[in-house]
């Protein structure tokens, strides 16, 4: 599948990074995707995994990596669709919002997992940015969460709820977690606890 394609591409990634000595090219560097300079007409391709959604200025970012790519370059990241679609995270959180107070909500075009949820304005920033021919594909499945213990760690530690529960007296803490848990014990299989996910699969050429 698609997904799987890009899964192998970091697979590639990380086992180079181990193994550097066999390819002397690759680098890794820190910067402002939307004001470095990163190089121009470099690359054939550029892909990110769950990180294009927390750009502050999506629109100068996407500029600036097709500056990056030769003329012929194209782009593929994966993104999460709309929250009411990722229950692995906000029915958890929901259940701790019954002991903890819940943040204010982001506005909808607040940088934030979920904020490439709408397809439209994913185009819209992509042609903005002068990218063409955007696809746009939906991967829907179940994700893969780990025991149950393991599962509470994660969406208790990031997410929504992860700052309410870090400033949380101990007591509505503990039932915060409690609650939180219920919800993926419902979930739990013999291989862990499963619950549905969806994302956008999008791609487009430099020209």
């Amino acid at each position: 599948s698609s997904l799987t394609g890009i899964a192998r591409v970091w697979m590639l990634i990380d086992r180079a990074h181990q193994d550097h000595g066999n390819v002397p090219a690759l680098t890794f560097r820190l910067a402002d995707v939307a004001t470095d300079h990163l190089g121009s007409g470099k690359f054939d391709l550029v892909c990110s995994r769950f990180g294009v959604m927390f750009f502050a200025d999506p629109v100068a970012a996407f500029v600036n990596i097709a500056s990056t790519m030769k003329a012929a370059g194209r782009m593929v990241f994966v993104c999460w669709q709309g929250k009411d679609k990722n229950p692995w995270m906000y029915a958890p959180a929901g259940a701790a919002f019954e002991h903890v107070p819940a943040p204010p909500p982001p506005a909808p075009e607040d940088p934030g997992p979920f904020c490439f949820g709408d397809p439209d304005r994913v185009r819209g920033i992509l042609a903005g940015a002068g990218w063409k021919n955007v696809g746009i594909e939906p991967l829907t499945g179940l994700l893969q969460m780990g025991p149950v213990d393991d599962a509470l760690e994660f969406v208790s530690t990031m997410g929504p709820a992860a700052q309410p529960l870090a400033e949380a007296e101990p007591e509505p803490r503990r039932k915060a977690l409690a609650a939180m848990r219920r919800i993926l014990a419902a979930h739990d299989t013999p291989t862990g606890v499963q619950m549905p996910y969806a994302t956008w699969l999008v791609s487009a050429n430099k020209q």
